[in-house]
């Protein structure tokens, strides 16, 4: 059941939900399954907020579930769906490392050549999930090269990807980033419009306000630190505070 709908579910941004529910496992059993061990590796790395210690221990459950393919007799079905999510997690590594931002574009490249091409109605979107996650990389990594122009494009087809899939987990985090690169170039206003339209749109598509998913905070981090910019203490206290609930 969870090698069925953990991916999804990590995607939807419940990356802390989906951390408890495999720690709850126990490590024998969690070691059978290269896809939860890779899931795993990921979600470690949020709850250690991507220190060295939780960065190792990601490492050890990427080689883990390389191991666990490695070893296999049996072809799983999920083991492409494995391996592009060893992909994707090795370029976040790179990214969390802070290895130079031109090698992790390259590994990013890497594990996205070797996904399925996309289709317009993809019949695995987990797939087109990692696709969404790995532009979202590339779009992070061109923006600590300084590309801007580049760093935009990626985070606007993170977008059409992540929302045609349910990635919000990287959507948010798109939206988010290109609202950074708007503030940082003075465009104040522009950069609230982006934040306040995406939030309207996920209103519109849960219905309520109050079902926003996790990450929605990070474009409430950005609408916080504007109205700091425009010294809007209350509106960023109410902003900052809905980042934090």
């Amino acid at each position: 059941v969870l090698e069925k709908y953990v991916v999804e579910i990590f995607f939807s941004s419940e990356t802390m939900l989906v951390h408890h529910w495999l720690k709850s496992l126990p490590e024998k059993v969690l070691l059978q399954s290269p896809l939860l061990c890779t899931v795993f590796a990921n979600t470690c790395a949020h709850v250690g907020t991507f220190q060295h210690a939780a960065l190792q221990q990601t490492e050890r459950w990427l080689d883990a579930a390389e191991k666990g393919l490695a070893i296999s007799d049996a072809v799983r079905t999920t083991d492409a769906l494995t391996r592009g999510f060893i992909g994707l997690s090795r370029a976040y590594l790179s990214l969390w490392r802070r290895d130079p931002p031109q090698t992790t574009i390259e590994v990013a490249r890497r594990a996205l050549a070797d996904l399925p091409p996309e289709e317009p109605s993809p019949s695995d979107r987990n797939f087109e999930r990692l696709r969404s996650g790995l532009t979202n990389n590339l779009g992070i990594s061109y923006t600590a090269l300084g590309d801007e122009i580049s760093a935009l494009q990626a985070f606007i087809e993170t977008q059409r990807i992540g929302e045609a899939c349910g990635d919000w987990l990287n959507w948010y985090t798109a939206v988010a980033n290109q609202s950074m690169i708007l503030s940082h170039q003075g465009r104040l206003a522009e950069a609230l419009a982006v934040c306040m339209n995406a939030l309207t749109a996920t209103s519109r598509r849960d219905g309520e306000s109050e079902h926003l998913a996790p990450y929605a905070a990070v474009l409430y981090q950005m609408m916080g630190q504007i109205h700091l910019e425009w010294n809007e203490l209350e509106k960023a206290e109410a902003a900052l505070q809905k980042c934090l609930e």
